[in-house]
């Protein structure tokens, strides 16, 4: 259990910390022209919510943008379940975080932006990995405990 709940904690602080990295060399943030994670899933989600002078029209690069982005949610919602100290993690919650992280990697393997991507992406993604490993450690740990 208490493996689990390291690895769960290292993955989440990973994914606080890569909020405030720079994650792409272009924005408008930053004095160095360094655009931090919070304002990438900003941009990520222009599509679906204006932002400033930022538009976009819908393509399939703006799908995977906002899905992205919206993966942001799963994270969220997953930790808050996995943080709980009472009954089992869904068993879906692992293999969703797994696809989620997988889905990301679509901001490298796009190929344009491989060269701009910085450490916050690179941390973002990590987390997603590290948490999905953590849930998965949830629900095998879970098994193993005999039921009262």
């Amino acid at each position: 259990m208490k493996t689990r709940r390291t690895i769960l904690i290292v993955g989440l602080f990973t994914y606080v910390v890569a909020w405030f990295l720079p994650v792409i060399t272009f924005g408008t943030t930053l004095a160095s022209g360094r655009l931090p994670g919070w304002e990438a899933l900003r941009l990520a989600l222009v599509p679906i919510v204006p932002y400033h002078r930022f538009t976009s029209s819908m393509s399939w690069g703006s799908v995977f943008s906002v899905i992205s982005g919206l993966t942001n949610l799963l994270m969220v919602g997953g930790a808050f379940i996995l943080l709980r100290t009472t009954g089992p993690a869904p068993r879906f919650l692992s293999v969703s975080l797994a696809a989620a992280a997988a889905l990301n990697t679509w901001w490298y393997f796009e190929g344009s932006l491989r060269g701009d991507l910085l450490i916050g992406y690179y941390m973002w993604v990590l987390s997603f990995f590290i948490v999905a490993v953590a849930s998965r450690r949830h629900v095998r740990g879970l098994k193993r405990t005999p039921a009262h």
